[in-house]
């Protein structure tokens, strides 16, 4: 069980970390050029951080929109995102960290310890630049000291491991 403490220490961080990760470099556009969206029909699957429903629930109801909690933690493990409508993310400013960090999906190693794979099914995956990269490995390096192995360990049983690829190292 959670105590209030980890709880408000969660919000924080994805506070920060949405800031961090909204608008990177004015947005990856990778993502906003690809209408076929092949991340939406594809194999992985979101998972939701500690708290993250929570959150974009409570994002969503500043900006005036009434959504289940239910309705968000549906993004998780879905074979079709609920809040991806007439091909784009309707709550892009308030997209799981999972979908900020796509094409790039963490392989949990050591204890503190991560590499990126990258999604084979994306097909503007060369599009990820080194600057996006960066961004993102701070992140994951954020949560990594407070993500549980039962955690890390439901994330990859999620992953189609043979659909990731090894992040090869750009120039």
């Amino acid at each position: 069980m959670k105590t209030g403490l980890e709880r408000q220490r969660w919000l924080q961080l994805l506070a920060e970390l949405y800031e961090q990760t909204g608008h990177p470099r004015g947005e990856l556009k990778i993502c906003t050029s690809c209408a076929e969206a092949p991340c939406e029909v594809g194999p992985e699957q979101v998972t939701l951080l500690p708290f993250e429903d929570e959150f974009i629930q409570s994002r969503l109801a500043a900006e005036g929109r009434s959504v289940s909690l239910a309705e968000v933690q549906a993004i998780a493990g879905c074979e079709h995102c609920p809040f991806f409508v007439s091909r784009r993310c309707s709550i892009h400013p308030h997209r799981p960290i999972d979908c900020r960090t796509y094409p790039l999906v963490p392989t949990f190693a050591a204890k503190q310890e991560f590499e990126f794979t990258v999604s084979g099914v994306c097909p503007l995956r060369a599009g990820v630049d080194r600057p996006f990269i960066q961004l993102m490995m701070d992140v994951w390096k954020k949560l990594l000291p407070l993500l549980s192995a039962q955690w890390k360990g439901g994330y990859a049983a999620r992953q189609p491991s043979d659909k990731l690829e090894k992040l090869v190292n750009l120039p």
